[in-house]
Order: C-alpha cells, then structure tokens, then sequence
C-alpha cells in the first residue's frame, strides 16, 4: 500500500474559504483556524507541507468586514483584525 492509498493530498483550500488581497491572503480552514499570508509580490502557493497535506475541509460560516483601517474575519470562534500589511511581532 502507498502513502497515496491512505492520504488524499490536496493542498489547495476551498476557494470560497478563501478571502484574497493584492498582498495578502487569509484561508478560514475551521472555525477555530485561519492561514494568514503576506507576500510584497502577491505571489501565493497552494503546495502540500510537512504540516498540511490537505486544506480542503468544509468552508465554516464567516464573515468579512471591510473597513479603512483594514478588515475583519469573524467566525463563531475567532475575531481577526488585520491591517492589510507585513506581518510584525507586534
């Protein structure tokens, strides 16, 4: 039996779990997990990691608030207030 056989390896999300940027991009995976990236190119890859074969789960419900400092992501679990830019320690 290959790896294959038991694993399904789909790396890519839901797109409609997904809410896109020019720079960024924030995948609601669970109601309780978001994937945040920063990119200054806006260049994303949907590839299969050591930590995550599939992202393919069902799309939890959401919603997103456009705002001028940036946006809102709420889920039943989580409030994100992102700013649209680099990620800092801050």
């Amino acid at each position: 039996m290959k790896a294959t056989d038991i694993w399904t390896i789909r790396p890519a999300a839901d797109p409609r779990a997904v809410i896109c940027g020019d720079r960024y991009r924030v995948t609601v995976l669970t109601d309780r997990l978001l994937r945040l990236e920063y990119d200054a190119d806006g260049r994303f890859r949907d590839t299969a990691t050591q930590m995550a074969l599939c992202r393919e789960f069902p799309v939890p419900e959401y919603t997103v608030e456009e705002t001028k400092h940036g946006l809102v992501v709420e889920t039943e679990h989580i409030r994100l207030r992102y700013n649209r830019g680099p990620f800092s320690a801050a």
